[in-house]
């Protein structure tokens, strides 16, 4: 059975570590196997999960790998005992399947992890702070209407002591 370890893609947590030859997942993850790229014979998508088959004829099943009905973002990772890693990549740049599964290989897994600054409510803010910055704006136009009229009775005042 092959050492499976899956780690959240957010908060970096590592969720489950077994041994085994099933996962199910419940939000984003990288999925590292503890197998050799060149143990693999086949990894193919069923429905939802992957399924990995092993040239010892040992058959790995990952679990709601992907989604019908939503976008995915999991990440499938070989590593061997050398600890060489190789990314099984399921989607292009533009997260468009591939015909056929693309391998690249990793230093770590950090790539494939969500940023420390990634947040999702940070999308939330920009309204927020849009509106204020449009309020701010909106109070300094009338700020200055103010001051013009006090510059203007000033230039008239000066024009009348000239006369």
């Amino acid at each position: 059975m092959a050492d499976i370890k899956v780690v959240a893609k957010g908060s970096h947590d590592t969720l489950a570590t077994l041994s085994g030859t099933s996962v199910k997942l419940k939000e984003p993850s990288v999925v590292l196997i503890k197998v050799s790229p060149n143990d693999v014979l086949e990894v193919k998508r069923e429905g939802t999960s992957v399924v990995i088959h092993l040239k010892n004829g040992e058959v790995i099943i990952i679990e709601d790998f992907f989604s019908e009905t939503a976008a995915t973002d999991n990440s499938l990772v070989f590593g061997d005992e050398s600890d060489q890693l190789i990314w099984a990549r399921f989607t292009n740049d533009e997260g468009l399947l591939l015909d056929a599964v693309n391998y690249q290989p990793l230093e770590n897994i950090e790539p494939l992890l969500y940023g420390d600054n990634y947040n999702p409510l940070a999308w939330a803010a920009i309204p927020v702070t849009a509106g204020g910055i449009l309020a701010w704006a909106d109070s300094g136009s009338n700020s200055t209407d103010e001051s013009d009229s006090d510059s203007d009775s000033d230039s008239d005042s000066d024009s009348d002591s000239d006369s």
